[in-house]
């Protein structure tokens, strides 16, 4: 029987000490959390003041009690990486002992050190309900529906979109990114995979996937309750490239801008910013036209202030222009 591929995808010492426990306790999504944290700790439920999720009281003389919130017993998701939050506490052996804990990134603690804690441990937990061997096992190989294999993925393993969005992403191909997207558009939990050049969009709307196709991505959306699950693969050769013209790069942004300030002065500012992105894509060691064209594009994606260029239907051509001449450039160079 062919042995099932645990290689590790993390490097954070926390995710790591989940990972062992998973393979030392053979566990599988969906874990059940609340007889694994038994083995550790006694549980109880009582209601606190303010949104404090959890307390965990340890000591040398009894066996540890995590107190969950009241709050939590309706809310089966969250309790559940609550839960596993407080026995990454107790596992992870650098952790100093009692705390009151939020087991979710909404809120800013202002105490680096148990900011530092808290996060480690909702790795720890993100690791242990959700392994990313796991979820890349699932969206690995091309032309997979990866929105609806993640949300899928949460619904089996019992975990929120927020906790699938943040561990999957990192185990996607490289080129990948994925959000949350609210009804009004209003992303959140941006996330993108190692080796991505495209950046997060700040809104989600036909304007955003008409930006993402042109720059050679296919997107997917699931929808997972109250907000929409979006996830765009970029690949370097699904871009469609536009003929370069006799004018240069500088004369089509000229023009681009003539009209712009013509319209709104206040566009002029928008300059600097645009040479600002393109001199950060030419850090990207292409020397195929093609390939620092799709390159550009993605690199404008989220930066809502660029609207009116990006959108502007000259664009295209100035991308095609600057793309030929960088990479002729760098063919000139000796090597």
């Amino acid at each position: 029987m062919a042995t099932e591929n645990r290689s590790p995808l993390r490097h954070e010492p926390e995710a790591r000490l989940a990972e062992l426990l998973s393979v030392r306790d053979n566990l599988r999504p969906p874990v059940d959390i609340d007889a694994l944290i038994r083995q550790y700790a006694d549980i109880e439920f009582a209601s606190f003041p303010g949104d404090w999720d959890a307390l965990l009281l340890t000591g040398k003389q009894k066996r540890p009690t995590v107190i969950v919130s009241s709050q939590l017993q309706g809310q089966k998701n969250r309790r559940r990486f609550t839960l596993a939050h407080e026995l990454g506490h107790l596992i992870i052996p650098w952790f100093p002992g009692t705390a009151f804990c939020h087991a979710e990134n909404t809120v800013h603690v202002h105490d680096s050190l148990i900011s530092a804690l808290e996060a480690e441990a909702n790795r720890f937990a993100s690791e242990l309900l959700f392994p990313r061997y796991w979820i890349a096992s699932l969206v690995a190989g091309p032309d997979r529906p990866v929105a609806n294999i993640v949300v899928a993925a949460a619904m089996e393993a019992e975990v929120s979109p927020i906790v699938a969005v943040i561990a999957a992403a990192p185990a996607c191909d490289p080129g990948t990114i994925m959000f949350l997207a609210s009804e009004s558009g209003r992303v959140s939990y941006p996330m993108s995979s190692p080796g991505t050049v495209a950046r997060v969009p700040k809104e989600w709307d036909d304007s955003t996937r008409a930006q993402i196709s042109d720059a050679g991505g296919t997107v997917s959306t699931a929808d997972c309750g109250a907000s929409t699950l979006v996830v765009a693969q970029f690949a370097i050769d699904a871009v469609t490239s536009q003929p370069v013209g006799s004018r240069s790069s500088k004369e089509i942004l000229d023009a681009i801008f003539k009209e712009l300030i013509e319209a709104d002065p206040c566009h002029q500012r928008l300059r600097p910013v645009l040479n600002g992105v393109i001199g950060g894509a030419n850090s990207h060691r292409s020397v195929e036209a093609r390939e620092m064209e799709s390159i550009l594009l993605q690199r404008f994606l989220g930066l809502p202030s660029l609207k009116p260029v990006v959108s502007h239907t000259e664009w295209r051509a100035f991308i095609a222009a600057k793309a030929e001449e960088v990479c002729t450039r760098r063919r000139s160079k000796p090597t």
